[in-house]
């Protein structure tokens, strides 16, 4: 099953808002279950991103954009990585620009791909959820003393 063709450059508010909840909820979460004090929560979070890539490439049985993806998604799971393996307040500083790097990823993704896989709302919704987390994180690495 193919997903529609783009329609029209515009702002879906609606899954901007809820991408902002989601976001919100998912900080607020986080801090409540503890997560925020070891980065190991925010790199697994960032490396499940690709995963959705890859299965909207699946899903549209698309298997050369799957290809790309794949590629694409390493660059991510890396940074996930590089944020788990680094100490404060660097990780987060590293993990905060791959949330934050991921915005961008989402948004240039769908307006210049030539075949899109995902759905029109994701980059708003992603995007969204992306940039408050990236945010918090950012945020979190500037009130944080080095862990050396």
């Amino acid at each position: 099953m193919r997903v529609p063709e783009k329609e029209s450059i515009g702002i879906n508010i609606t899954a901007l808002v809820i991408g902002l909840l989601a976001g919100f909820l998912v900080t607020v979460s986080f801090k409540r279950l503890k997560f925020s004090k070891h980065q190991f929560a925010y790199s697994l979070l960032l490396a499940t991103f690709s995963v959705y890539f890859w299965l909207f490439s699946v899903y549209s049985n698309d298997y050369e954009v799957l290809v790309t993806e794949f590629i694409i998604g390493l660059s991510y799971i890396a940074i996930a990585w590089l944020g788990y393996i680094f100490k404060r307040p660097s990780a987060l500083v590293i993990l905060s620009l791959g949330f934050i790097g991921h915005v961008l990823y989402d948004v240039l993704h769908l307006t210049y791909s030539a075949r899109p896989v995902a759905q029109n709302w994701w980059p708003e919704f992603c995007g969204a959820v992306d940039i408050v987390i990236g945010g918090y994180i950012l945020w979190l690495a500037t009130i944080t003393q080095s862990d050396d």
